[in-house]
């Protein structure tokens, strides 16, 4: 029976990436059950790709791929099978493992763009299948794949273009040799990688117990503040209370020579004259109380 022509889509989700991936599944490995175009009409079949045949199919692909190279016109991938512009290139087939058959592809400009650009997300083979199922090989004739956006293998893993900047390994190792060069510690000592944790460790253990002194330090300053506002408090206290002392003393003294009969009881100007000179300068208002005349006793009531 002639083999059947197929035209299916292979899940590829590329996300976002920087370059293309260099190897791609092209037929994802195990027994799947999908409606692809089968001679140009829709139709449901089963592809074979079992673990058992992996080889020998890949062995096929590589030798139709082979016979395709020997014509003048070059074997390709296009966009969603319309025979247009060229995708990528495939330059070999082989199998692996737990994956399927590979195809390795150099991508052409545009098929980079559409991938960097996420205008396409999955990979469409088109392979001959034999009775069973099982890939033959590849048409005569037309691209063997197309970048499409709508799968119909819906079991093959994910595949993405290895972007450096996302990769955790490339991430850390980046990491340890900044962290190297900034501890000064030489990449190819054997004990590189130890030695830079060790200073870590060791630094942030020196960053707690100084920050726990620093802690402290403003514990006491708190309690120092508390204890300079009580005393400071008590000393403005303290000072009022002398003022007030001095004063009474200095009016103690006025009172006196308003008993005396040296300043009339009436006599405010000279009182306030008197207060204002003792609380200057006590000795001076001393001085100005003795200097007053005493008065005719009698003079006191008036």
């Amino acid at each position: 029976m002639k083999p059947r022509l197929i035209e299916s889509s292979i899940t590829a989700a590329l996300g976002e990436v920087k370059d293309a991936p260099a190897e791609v599944v092209y037929l994802p490995e195990g027994i799947h059950t999908i409606t692809p175009f089968v001679d140009g009409k829709p139709q449901e079949v089963t592809v074979n790709v079992s673990r058992e045949k992996g080889e020998a199919i890949a062995a096929r692909l590589q030798a139709s791929l082979a016979e395709r190279n020997t014509q003048n016109v070059r074997p390709w991938f296009d966009f969603e099978h319309k025979g247009g512009a060229a995708s990528a290139i495939p330059t070999a087939f082989r199998y692996e493992d737990g994956k399927g058959i590979m195809a390795a592809v150099e991508w052409t400009a545009s098929g980079l763009a559409a991938i960097q650009g996420r205008d396409f997300s999955y990979l469409s083979p088109t392979f001959l299948i034999d009775d069973n199922g099982v890939p033959s090989g590849f048409p005569e004739r037309g691209p063997l794949a197309a970048l499409v956006n709508e799968p119909a293998f819906r079991e093959i893993p994910r595949i993405a273009a290895k972007d450096a900047a996302s990769d955790p390994t490339t991430t850390t190792t980046n990491i340890m040799k900044l962290l190297l060069a900034k501890l000064a510690i030489d990449p190819a000592h054997e004990n590189a990688e130890s030695s830079a944790v060790s200073k870590v460790e060791a630094m942030e253990m020196d960053m707690t117990s100084k920050k726990k002194r620093i802690e402290e330090l403003e514990a006491e300053l708190a309690e120092a503040k508390k204890s300079y506002e009580a005393s400071d408090a008590k000393v403005k206290t303290l000072e009022s209370a002398a003022a007030d002392a001095k004063t009474a003393a200095h009016k103690a003294k006025i009172d006196a020579a308003v008993a005396s009969g040296k300043i009339a009881p009436k006599d405010e100007d000279t009182k306030t004259q008197a207060l204002a000179l003792l609380e200057a300068n006590e000795a001076l208002g001393s001085k100005f109380l003795e200097s007053l005349p005493a008065k005719d006793p009698s003079m006191n009531a008036r």
